[in-house]
This record gives structure tokens, C-alpha cells and sequence, in this order.
């Protein structure tokens, strides 16, 4: 496609036509309309069953995600910012955002002692019940949130 014939659907989509974000995403953004990607523009894939995650299996893998917490070692500072990343994609401070990028020298260097302490249960938590499209990498760490401009790692 032409830069032309995007600035005609640009105009088009300006003036009320319809369209699908999901086909114009780049760095974060619909081309077309400039809105931002949130969360639910994230489609999970479920390679178990080779389909993608619904909106009611998000929600619940959120659920499962709190309850976990719950009954974990993760250190109660934690917790509200690893669900807010999972549930809404906000980017949550520097160690968890270390340990999400799977990068261990920063996660060390920016932990306090107790988070220090909690990291062992932290990482057994996020392979058991975060997705692993969401973690692991810069790379899956940047595609999922949506505040990509607060990533210090």
C-alpha cells in the first residue's frame, strides 16, 4: 500500500468509516486512528489447543493469577503491580520489570531484601500462571504492554 493511499484511509477513518485496528498495529498504535493498543488487543495463543485465548480465559487466568499470589512467597509489594501488568499491561517498577525481561544481574541489582528474598517464588510464579507471551524476554515484555515508554531494562 501506498503512503498515499494510507493517508486517504487515514481521512476516511477521520471522517467516521470503520475499521480494525488490528490490522494497521505499529509500535504500539493503530496507523489509522492513532489509538493505543490496550491489553485486550492482545490475543494469547494457546498452543495446547492451537486456538486463541478468549476475553472470559483472560479474565480467569487474572483470577488464577490473584489467588496464586495469595498463597505465595511473592512479597506483598509486589503483587498489585505484577497483576496490573498482566490484567491491563502497565509496566510495573524496575525489579519486576527486570525479572520479566528474564534479565538476572538488574533484577539483583535493583531488589530491596525482601524482594530479594521472594525472587525464587516470584519466578516459580510467573512460569506457572503468567502466560509466556507476556514475560521472558524484552521483546515479550514490550509487545505486551501498553506502556512500553516506562521499560527502564
Amino acid at each position: 500500500m501506498t503512503p498515499g493511499q494510507v493517508a486517504q484511509l487515514r481521512a476516511e477513518v477521520a471522517a467516521g468509516a470503520t475499521h480494525e485496528c488490528s490490522e494497521w498495529w505499529t509500535a504500539g498504535r493503530c496507523a489509522l486512528c492513532d489509538r493505543r493498543r490496550r491489553w485486550w488487543d492482545y490475543r494469547i495463543y494457546d498452543p495446547l489447543t492451537g486456538d486463541f485465548v478468549s476475553d472470559a480465559q483472560h479474565d480467569a487466568i487474572v483470577v488464577r493469577l490473584i489467588g496464586a499470589l495469595q498463597a505465595s512467597a511473592v512479597p506483598e509489594h509486589l503483587r498489585a503491580g505484577l497483576v496490573r501488568y498482566v490484567a491491563d499491561g502497565i509496566l510495573p517498577g524496575s525489579f519486576l520489570q527486570a525479572v520479566l525481561v528474564n534479565d538476572l544481574t538488574q533484577a539483583v541489582l535493583r531488589a530491596d531484601p525482601s524482594s530479594l528474598a521472594g525472587l525464587s517464588a516470584l519466578v516459580t510464579l510467573l512460569v506457572d500462571h503468567v502466560p509466556a507471551v507476556a514475560w521472558g524476554s524484552r521483546t515479550a515484555v514490550l509487545a505486551w504492554t501498553t506502556t512500553p515508554d516506562r521499560l527502564e531494562i
